[in-house]
């Protein structure tokens, strides 16, 4: 691991790192779950710049969770710092599962979660933000997003026999 993200985890934190742990299944970034001494765990996500895209991904994310854990705070994890030289930030661990099968409490805890969410986008600072890369407004938005990206991955099933298979 880069000595330059221990560096920045003790001064934003304190803590002593004993060890980081890659997080697997991240699609345009890199995932790390940081053990400290004390115990005390973080989240470190890499940022790598990506050809052709211009977008400030780690400026983004982190604004937008410090917004949003100022506004549900416990449902989100907490932006702790950044280094935008480094491209890296800092956030505070949440331990989860992946859900297989949603339950009704699962179902209900997420329209409670797009609720606030919902409530959390009429705050005056959220006008600050701009919006999502592929944010959908409408159905006919979803719909073609969805159109364009099932047509891109048929593209690529062609010469990919196991993406056909799925």
């Amino acid at each position: 691991m880069d000595e330059s993200w221990k560096v920045l985890i003790q001064t934003a934190s304190g803590e002593t790192v004993r060890n980081f742990s890659a997080v697997p299944h991240g699609a345009n970034n890199r995932l790390f779950r940081v053990d400290c001494e004390s115990g005390k765990q973080f989240a470190l996500k890499v940022y790598p710049g990506t050809d052709g895209d211009t977008r400030d991904r780690l400026s983004v994310e982190f604004s937008a969770l410090s917004f949003l854990a100022s506004q549900v705070p416990g449902i989100v994890p907490e932006a702790l710092t950044c280094d935008r030289n480094l491209g890296v930030a800092l956030y505070e661990w949440i331990d989860g599962d992946r859900i297989e099968t949603p339950s009704m409490d699962d179902i209900d805890a997420t329209l409670n979660f797009v609720t606030r969410m919902k409530e959390a986008s009429r705050d005056d600072d959220a006008k600050l933000f701009s919006e999502a890369s592929e944010a959908c407004f409408s159905f006919d938005d979803l719909h073609n997003q969805i159109t364009n990206r099932l047509e891109t991955l048929q593209d690529v099933a062609a010469t990919e026999p196991v993406l056909a298979v799925f």
